[in-house]
């Protein structure tokens, strides 16, 4: 839920993009070249840039494709698992509604977990419990607010359970290098850490699944890779979900300057933990992340959910916006009602009662954050 005045003194996020000029060498491209869409030589240029930077975690190999949008690279990467219609998907109940929309769209069932409450993720050993249970086809973890999971443990539940395993790695490009035997999907919009406007990517080991994704992307027609099936024909039905050359051209700028973006919000977290702790440290504390992981929120935990409700109340009367980010949880949205595990989301809920979300983004000050706390502070006095 958003709480935030029409025009908040600080704003919750302001999206960090390239501006005009760092983009124009991409657009003069655009125009000189004539290709606009369909796997144009931006978006080519893009999958390779990225695959680079994956190799180096993965020894197997990484292959990058892309997407006009994260949700329509999950749908398409559980479209590609060719799963019985209706055959249930694991997911964390604490996530955002893509994750569960993505699970619809592609003709299966969410079934939403509890999460780790110190995480804030759905486990391996949560799904080991969830998946019998549930006669779950696949699952799907999320790295949750950008931070990674442990892919080796995600792939030996994969063995013992013969379970396929796609990780939502929406917010944790920066972060989540590995894929292992998974498949990793990642957003690229406005609001994320590697922004493109709009747009996502997935990674993954096998060329096989690669090429699917692709001709998936372009409504599943047979483009040449798929041998037994005659040139234009649809052997699995897919969508339009290409990514464009002008989004690929925002997003080979953001790529240009990533490093330097990365380390301003590495820093600005550092910052802004350590002013807020000095405020706060016996009423809020955070998710349990390293130090070096890039963040593209900024999400702490009250320890009483009559303090979150307070500090809310108290920053929006100062014109400061916050998010109590995603609640309500899965299974209590109507068009998810039902998909809440057996053994239910107790510790989701708990956590989902305490959490907000602060104003994060690269031109907030020191003096802001100390703003936040102190009112935050005088609220629970």
């Amino acid at each position: 839920m958003i709480y935030e005045n029409i025009s908040p003194r600080i704003p919750l996020l302001v999206p960090q993009l390239p501006d005009a000029e760092q983009l124009l060498p991409y657009l003069r491209r655009i125009d000189q070249g004539k290709w606009y869409s369909n796997f144009g030589p931006l978006v080519r240029e893009l999958e390779a840039k990225l695959e680079v930077n994956f190799q180096a975690a993965n020894s197997q190999g990484a292959h990058v494709t892309t997407f006009s949008n994260c949700t329509a690279g999950l749908e398409l990467v559980l479209t590609a698992l060719e799963l019985p219609p209706k055959s249930k998907v694991l997911i964390p109940a604490l996530t955002f509604v893509g994750t569960a929309t993505a699970v619809v769209k592609a003709g299966l069932i969410p079934v939403a977990t509890d999460i780790d409450a110190a995480t804030w993720q759905m486990t391996p050993a949560i799904a080991r419990d969830a998946i019998g249970r549930n006669r779950a086809a696949a699952v799907m973890p999320v790295a949750t607010f950008g931070c990674p999971l442990d892919t080796d443990a995600w792939d030996s539940v994969a063995r013992d359970t013969g379970v396929p395993v796609v990780i939502d790695a929406a917010a944790a490009y920066g972060n989540q290098w590995s894929c292992g035997d998974a498949t990793l999907v990642f957003s690229m919009h406005a609001t994320k850490v590697l922004a493109a406007g709009e747009g996502g990517f997935a990674v993954t080991r096998s060329t096989a699944l690669a090429k699917k994704l692709r001709r998936l992307t372009n409504f599943g027609i047979n483009l040449g890779d798929c041998p037994d099936v005659p040139l234009g024909l649809v052997p699995l039905a897919g969508s339009n979900a290409k990514m464009s050359e002008y989004h690929a051209a925002v997003g080979l700028a953001s790529l240009d300057r990533f490093h330097d973006d990365a380390a301003g919000r590495i820093e600005l977290a550092r910052r802004y933990m350590r002013i807020v702790d000095s405020h706060l440290a016996e009423k809020v504390t955070w998710q349990e992340f390293s130090n070096g992981v890039i963040r593209s929120t900024m999400c702490a935990i009250f320890n009483l959910e009559a303090d979150r409700t307070k500090a809310i109340a108290a920053l929006m009367r100062s014109g400061i916006a916050v998010r109590t980010w995603y609640c309500p949880l899965i299974p209590e949205h109507t068009g998810f009602a039902g998909t809440a595990d057996s053994t239910g989301v107790g510790t989701a809920k708990q956590v989902a009662g305490r959490l907000l979300g602060l104003p994060f983004y690269a031109t907030l000050t020191d003096g802001d954050i100390e703003e936040i706390a102190v009112i935050i502070k005088q609220a629970l006095s």
